[in-house]
C-alpha cells in the first residue's frame, strides 16, 4: 500500500506500507512502514500497490502459542524461552513487529508473559498476539537435552561406599520410608542394577532405599575412592550388619519395584 492525504503524517504521504490487521473497533488498518513504524490509517488513506500472501499463512491462521494452548495440559508451556514478534496488538501497536522472549504461560489469565527485546519490559499477551520466530523448537529440544544430560549427571554421581549429606529433607523409598531431614549423613551401602542406592542413614535404625531421581537431593562429601584412604565407616557396619544379619526397612528383591505401590518390596 502507498499512503496518501495523510494530514497529521504528512510526511509518510507517498511512503509505501504493508496492512498487518483491521482494527474493528477504531475502522482503521494497523499499517507497517517501511521503516518498521506501524500506525494506524483510515482506508481513505491508503492506496493499493499490490497484494503479496507470504509462506501462504493467513491473518485467521492459528499461531504455534493458540496450538499449544487448545492441546491443553502442560504443552503450552513448550513456548517459554522462543523468540516471537508481536502481531495484531491495539492497545500497543507501537509494539507490533518487534520481538521478544516467552517467560511462561498464565493459566489463570490464558496470556503468555513475554519480556521485549528491546526494552527488558514484561507484559502479557494472547497466544494470537505472538507469532514464533524459528528455530524455536530447536530451542525447546536442546532446553530439554539440557535436562536429560543434568538427570544423567546427577544419576551418575552417587556410588556404593560414598559418603553422603541430605541437601534437601526426602522420603526414603523403601517399603516403609521415613522423613530424612536436610543436614542428615549417610553411606551409600550399595547400588542395584537400577541405579538406585541403599543407604545408612546416620541417626537412622534402618538401612533405606532411595530412587536414583531423588539423588539430586544428596551431596557427596566423600566418595568411596577417597574413603579407602580412611578407616571407612561402611566396613564397620557391613562388618557388625552381617552378624546379626541385614537390616534394610523394606529392602527391594532383584531391582523390582511393587507395580500397585511403586515403593520397594521387602528383601527377605
Amino acid at each position: 500500500m502507498r499512503f496518501r492525504d495523510l494530514v497529521s503524517r504528512s510526511d509518510l504521504n507517498g511512503e509505501r506500507g504493508t496492512i498487518l490487521d483491521w482494527l474493528d473497533s477504531r475502522q482503521r488498518y494497523n499499517v507497517k512502514v517501511d521503516n518498521g513504524e506501524v500506525i494506524a490509517v483510515k482506508p481513505s488513506n491508503l492506496s493499493e500497490i499490490e497484494t503479496v500472501v507470504k509462506n501462504e499463512t493467513f491473518w485467521d491462521d492459528p499461531t504455534e502459542g493458540e496450538k499449544l494452548v487448545a492441546e491443553g495440559f502442560m504443552a503450552a508451556q513448550r513456548l517459554s524461552g522462543a523468540t516471537v514478534e508481536f502481531q495484531w496488538l491495539s492497545a500497543r501497536s507501537d509494539l507490533n513487529g518487534k520481538k521478544a522472549v516467552v517467560e511462561v504461560f498464565l493459566e489463570d489469565r490464558e496470556r503468555y508473559n513475554v519480556k521485549i527485546a528491546e526494552t527488558g519490559e514484561t507484559i502479557a499477551v494472547k497466544p494470537g498476539n505472538i507469532k514464533t520466530i524459528p528455530p524455536y523448537t530447536h530451542h525447546y529440544l536442546k532446553k530439554l537435552a539440557e535436562e536429560q544430560e543434568e538427570q544423567k549427571r546427577q544419576w551418575a554421581k552417587i556410588h556404593a561406599g560414598d559418603m553422603i549429606t541430605v541437601k534437601d529433607s526426602i522420603t526414603t523409598d523403601s517399603k516403609e520410608p521415613v522423613q530424612v531431614p536436610k543436614g542428615t549423613r549417610g553411606t551409600v551401602v550399595r547400588m542395584d542394577n537400577d541405579g538406585d542406592a541403599c543407604i545408612k542413614f546416620d541417626d537412622i535404625k534402618d538401612r533405606h532405599w532411595v530412587y536414583k531421581d531423588k539423588f539430586s537431593r544428596l551431596a557427596v562429601r566423600m566418595s568411596a575412592q577417597e574413603s579407602t584412604e580412611q578407616k571407612s565407616p561402611l566396613k564397620s557396619r557391613t562388618t557388625n550388619n552381617q552378624s546379626q544379619g541385614p537390616q534394610v526397612a523394606g529392602g527391594k528383591p532383584k531391582g523390582r519395584k511393587n507395580s500397585s505401590t511403586g515403593l520397594r518390596e521387602g528383601l527377605f
